[in-house]
């Protein structure tokens, strides 16, 4: 990787970066990012950042090989032989990394030595998400044997993995940064996040992803917590997380 820095000015600057990667199925892959930061006056500075990330195919979705064939029989009067299910799952060595370039556009400022504030609006475009695919399979006309009809009887039901639809994503951060002492500080943060998808998964039939909010995403998170350093030299925390439900 390789970060730069220009100096504008005594209250404006510009940060860069370019990281690359390089992974033995999905081949390298380059991630810049840009910040812009403007400090009109004395602890508040505003930025502008822009960046894109990518996340390589797990070592499951891309390797994974898990299969298990039963046996079973149908109903009279078809001829009472067994007939071969398959259940199984499978990788796909070909997936690439699913991407996101983020906008976010933020404030930091320190009002006093007791308080702090910052705020964040962001924007992500997601690409490339990885999600489950299935190939079903039915024996074909007189494939079991002479006369069986063709079509009907089930073979196999095979899961694996593609990337799938696009989609966007847009929320807001908050965090508050309190300093009682020296020693006694604490903090709260909140953000909200909203995911949604810009096509339809053909592999669901119950629902249209198209415009859809996502549900599997929690919107709201909240973390809060306060740390106590004592003359001793020891430090004693205390956290508290929440998560809406999804």
């Amino acid at each position: 990787f390789m970060d730069g820095q220009i100096e504008l000015a005594d209250n404006m600057r510009i940060t860069t970066g370019l990281r690359y990667d390089w992974h033995p199925l999905s081949g390298g892959r380059i991630s810049p990012r840009f910040h812009f930061f403007y400090a009109p006056v004395k602890d508040h500075i505003f930025r502008l950042s822009v960046s894109r990330a990518f996340l390589h195919p797990s070592f499951t979705v891309s390797y994974v090989d898990i299969s298990s064939t039963t046996h079973y029989f149908i109903d009279p009067p078809f001829p009472q032989v067994p007939i071969a299910y398959t259940l199984g799952i499978e990788g796909n060595r070909d997936l690439e990394p699913e991407k996101i370039t983020s906008y976010e556009l933020g404030i930091d400022s320190r009002w006093s030595e007791h308080l702090a504030l910052s705020l964040n609006l962001f924007y992500n475009h997601y690409s490339g998400f990885i999600r489950n695919n299935w190939d079903y399979q039915v024996y074909g006309e007189s494939e079991l044997f002479p006369g069986s009809p063709g079509g009907v009887i089930p073979k196999s039901f095979v899961i694996s993995y593609e990337n799938g639809s696009d989609a966007h994503g847009y929320g807001v951060e908050m965090e508050v940064r309190l300093t009682f002492s020296r020693r006694f500080t604490g903090f709260v943060n909140a953000s909200f996040l909203q995911i949604i998808d810009l096509e339809d998964n053909p592999y669901t039939t119950d629902v249209n992803e198209d415009d859809n909010l996502r549900d599997t995403n929690p919107r709201l998170k909240i973390n809060g917590g306060i740390r106590l350093i004592l003359p001793s030299g020891f430090s004693f925390d205390a956290r508290a997380h929440w998560v809406d439900r999804v």
